[in-house]
């Protein structure tokens, strides 16, 4: 593929991923929006029901804490309110309390006191909500206040949208209205050869420029086997690539993420070969303000780094090609010699019998002239 033609494909492939983050954008964000909202509504009503039934425990405990701090809101429950709690709440939680462990000081963290009592179909709500929240993407601990980054904002639909066409589909968010996803099925019919196309035409710059290299130190190296240069460039080529596109981006991630090293590395395998399981998806934490163009830029390392990949597989295709001529040609000799050990002893043969058929001639004439003498 000649460059012009593969910078006009890069260009229309960018064209096409704006187009996709745009649609999924719109059609996609409202009612992720919506969902978060919910979710949010959802969280302050377990506070509000939190701090009305610890003031209703301390009954004038909240009075007095609005009257020192300014706020009725419990941020801990006193000790020598424990048992006033104890016995306002049902037999079968008061065993917790003994298990209750403080964090220092005079009072309780209220989030280590056993005060929600529920009913089983409030208990599956709360397990409804989460599983809610994680189909959107949505971390369901999350509050307004604290909460995992927006997936159909448009540099995350962006993003999404390049991994529909890598392939690589994580599967931590989906499109979940119906046009969202007959468009998602049309998008990656006609976006996937394209970025195949753009793949294979960047691994064949990259080839190119192997073979190029192996060329330059062929002529300052003529001292050194061909078969040795072959292995020094292809050797550079791939240990280079591996440390762009594999070992830094981990150290990023790990940074940014707060996952160990390890975890990253695998995050980073998983994506460039995509496989992608989706346990490990950059830019979800809680609570962590990324930059904006973060995801983008990772997703676009892991798609140079596919055609790294691509370029690493094709140098495999062709050694195994190199590989099949020369047993090709070493079979070819081998044969070239037992055709010409069969012709050698073919001639041998005949100069035998001709040689046989000579004597036995002059045997002949010998005995018909003694017949005649």
């Amino acid at each position: 593929m000649k460059k012009a033609a593969l910078l006009v494909l890069i260009v229309l492939v960018f064209m096409y991923l704006l187009l996709g983050a745009g649609v999924f954008h719109a059609l996609e964000h409202e009612e992720e929006v919506e969902i978060r909202e919910d979710i949010f509504a959802f969280h302050r009503r377990l506070r509000q029901r939190r701090n009305e039934t610890v003031c209703r425990h301390l009954k004038h405990g909240c009075k007095a804490q609005k009257e020192a701090v300014g706020t009725a809101q419990p941020s801990c429950v006193p000790r020598d309110h424990m048992a006033r709690i104890a016995e306002s709440v049902a037999d079968d939680v008061a065993v917790k309390f003994k298990d209750i462990t403080g964090t220092g000081g005079e009072c309780v963290d209220f989030r280590d006191t056993p005060i929600f009592l529920m009913t089983e179909r409030e208990l599956y709500e709360v397990i409804d909500r989460a599983v809610q929240a994680t189909k959107h993407g949505l971390d369901p601990r999350s509050t307004a206040m604290e909460s995992s980054p927006p997936q159909w904002e448009f540099a995350a639909a962006l993003a999404f949208s390049i991994t529909v066409v890598t392939t690589i589909g994580y599967g931590f968010v989906t499109p979940k209205t119906g046009a969202g996803m007959a468009f998602c099925v049309i998008y990656g019919l006609l976006g996937i050869p394209f970025m195949l196309a753009v793949l294979g035409g960047i691994g064949e710059i990259m080839a190119n420029g192997v073979r190029r290299g192996t060329e330059a130190l062929r002529r300052r190296r003529p001292g050194w086997l061909p078969r040795r240069v072959r292995r020094l460039v292809a050797g550079i080529f791939f240990v280079s690539g591996v440390t762009i596109f594999w070992l830094l981006p981990s150290i990023v991630v790990s940074h940014v993420e707060g996952w160990s090293y390890s975890e990253s590395l695998y995050f980073s395998f998983i994506s460039l070969s995509t496989i992608g399981f989706g346990d490990y998806v950059a830019g979800l934490q809680r609570g962590i303000q990324y930059w904006e163009p973060y995801r983008i830029l990772m997703t676009m390392v892991f798609v140079v780094g596919l055609a790294f990949l691509a370029t690493v597989f094709q140098l495999m295709s062709q050694g195994v090609q190199i590989l099949e001529e020369t047993v090709d040609k070493k079979t070819e000799r081998e044969l070239r010699r037992a055709v010409e050990v069969l012709e050698l002893r073919e001639q041998r043969r005949k100069r035998l019998k001709e040689n046989s058929a000579s004597v036995t001639a002059s045997k002949c004439d010998l005995n018909e002239t003694s017949s005649r003498v």
